[in-house]
């Protein structure tokens, strides 16, 4: 950060620290889910971690009404993510969304953009 001028540098700082959650299991889809209007926190709890990446971090979480059945939640920083990169998770979950009853391919069952 050295090289950059102070307007670069706090244009980073402040870029907010927002989290894009989805969520993938082999198990009954949750509900309620994010059309309900509760956040995340209200509807799901994480415990640890399952695998991490540049942008992101999966978890294994359980719904609040069944916390029995295990889901893996991938949460991404968005501040980390370029505009492509932002367009591409995009992309991952609008194909994901789609195949709903692929055997071979994990499920989309619910995605989060919070701030």
């Amino acid at each position: 950060l050295a090289h950059q001028t102070s307007t670069q540098r706090h244009r980073i700082q402040t870029k907010p620290a927002v989290h894009t959650i989805y969520i993938t299991t082999m198990g009954s889809t949750p509900r309620p889910d994010s059309s309900s209007g509760l956040s995340f926190d209200e509807l799901y709890s994480l415990s640890e971690t399952l695998g991490s990446g540049a942008f992101s971090v999966v978890k294994r979480g359980t719904h609040t009404r069944t916390p029995t059945t295990s889901y893996a939640i991938k949460c991404v920083t968005r501040s980390k993510l370029t505009r492509e990169d932002t367009l591409a998770l995009k992309d991952e979950v609008s194909i994901l969304s789609q195949l709903r009853n692929c055997k071979h391919i994990i499920r989309l069952y619910d995605f989060f953009e919070e701030s």
